[in-house]
């Protein structure tokens, strides 16, 4: 409906001289609300605002009012065939719609991991598992993901209508795996742990990149996904805590009643279980058909964890600090000499990444400007912190390159990795510098996000 026409008479009449005028001169109602402000009575501005929503007149600008101040929830500014119906019989069908199937799916791939893992353990490392397994848990997870995803995708979603997106990935996916299997079939050691580490990242972007296809900002999407991989691998690590709870708990009944259960039997059901996770996971925190940018990241497991971000990033700063101020510079060349601590320096670097991701504040996020400030200048110094942490830790892989430890593949991959953290955190910083205070948010997320090509692509 055009926001600039006189009300009609079917129109309902807005009974508020002030916001009905404004209606028609979004700069009138601009200043309305900042003089609202200037005087201390932005309640009484939002209470017109949602006094004129109350009488069902619909306009972009009285819509996009709302949803400023709160008074809407954000799936009023969705497409029609991306907003959740009102009618319980609709939300019924949906839900069945959504779990139907997950649940069938979960079933699939769980019988899918029992083959691969056969009597051993259920486990991503070359030393405990079959290689059918830590080569195919990731592909056959990520296609199990795609499928859901396809199956319960909606109009809205560009990647749904399309399925030669979802075959193409599934594809890809496939070779990948059967070239996998065929290179590393008996190798072990360092190439192998690669691959199984490798291989199940790669799936994963993959399923990120079907995920965002056709979005026109795929920076603000890619970030979100970043998000709601952090609430899944949370939600899983939930699932599996409770599974193996019952499992527990189910033994010991057996135990008390005489009962012994063959270890065999108790390995394939464990592995079966497992494998019905990962899509009852993603189940439970992705909704089906949403863009990424939709879905909800302001409550369950990931607000937990924002919340302890940014709790943890003061203390994550002084960490940093006591080490390379006061440990390293008596002890330079100690990494030099342990490829352990080298490990853990880049585990640290990510984590800290990972921590950032969470702790940045969500666009609806009502954060007072103290805080927004303060939080703006920990992930700052985090970042340079560990760009610090990241050129010690590449330096060092490189020196022992040179010395008489030479080539390996451990360290092609990690001086790969040190090299895309180190651009990412130098990013940061450089965006950071040069941001005003109303974009640096979106500017974080642009740094953090603007390499996961990249990281694909390194991955292969």
């Amino acid at each position: 409906m055009d926001s600039n026409r006189a009300p009609a008479a079917g129109d309902p009449e807005i009974k508020n001289p002030l916001i009905d005028r404004a209606l028609s001169n979004p700069v009138e109602l601009e200043r309305s609300y900042r003089t609202a402000l200037a005087e201390n009575r932005e309640d009484v501005f939002r209470g017109e605002i949602k006094k004129a929503l109350e009488t069902g007149r619909e306009t972009p600008l009285l819509t996009a009012w709302g949803l400023r101040l709160d008074l809407l929830p954000l799936e009023s500014g969705l497409p029609e065939g991306d907003r959740l119906s009102e009618d319980p019989k609709d939300k019924a069908f949906l839900g069945l719609h959504h779990w139907f199937p997950a649940i069938g799916l979960s079933i699939v791939l769980g019988l899918a991991w029992l083959l691969l893992a056969g009597e051993g353990p259920a486990m991503p490392f070359p030393v405990a598992a079959k290689p059918a397994f830590w080569l195919g848990w990731g592909p056959t997870g990520v296609t199990a993901a795609l499928t859901y995803l396809w199956l319960t995708g909606t109009k809205a979603d560009p990647a749904a209508g399309n399925k030669r997106v979802y075959a193409s990935a599934a594809v890809i996916l496939a070779l990948l795996t059967f070239w996998s299997g065929w290179f590393f079939s008996g190798r072990g050691g360092a190439v192998a742990g690669l691959a199984a580490l490798h291989l199940p990242l790669v799936a994963m972007l993959t399923l990120g990149y079907v995920i965002t296809y056709g979005d026109i900002d795929r920076v603000k999407s890619r970030f979100f996904i970043i998000l709601k991989s952090l609430d899944f691998a949370l939600s899983a690590l939930i699932y599996i805590l409770a599974a193996g709870m019952a499992g527990a708990l189910t033994l010991g009944i057996f135990r008390v009643l005489g009962v012994e259960i063959p270890p065999a039997m108790v390995q394939r059901t464990a592995n079966f279980v497992l494998g019905t996770i990962p899509v009852l996971a993603l189940a439970s925190v992705y909704s089906p058909g949403r863009r990424p940018e939709f879905q909800d990241v302001s409550h369950g497991p990931l607000r937990i964890l924002r919340l302890f971000s940014r709790l943890a990033l003061p203390v994550v700063i002084g960490i940093l600090l006591v080490y390379l101020v006061g440990f390293l510079p008596w002890n330079f060349t100690q990494p030099l000499q342990s490829r352990d601590l080298l490990l853990v320096y880049n585990g640290t670097i990510v984590a800290i990444l990972f921590l950032m991701v969470a702790a940045l504040p969500l666009p609806l996020e009502k954060l007072d400007p103290r805080l927004k400030l303060w939080l703006r200048r920990g992930l700052s110094a985090a970042s340079g912190l560990a760009l610090l942490l990241n050129l010690y830790a590449l330096t060092a892989v490189v020196l022992r390159v040179g010395d008489q430890f030479g080539w390996t593949p451990n360290r092609h991959a990690v001086i790969g990795w040190n090299a895309i953290t180190l651009v990412i955190l130098a990013g940061i910083l450089l965006d950071q510098r040069q941001s005003p205070d109303d974009e640096w948010v979106e500017r974080f997320q642009g740094s953090i996000t603007r390499l996961l090509p990249a990281i694909g692509l390194w991955g292969l």
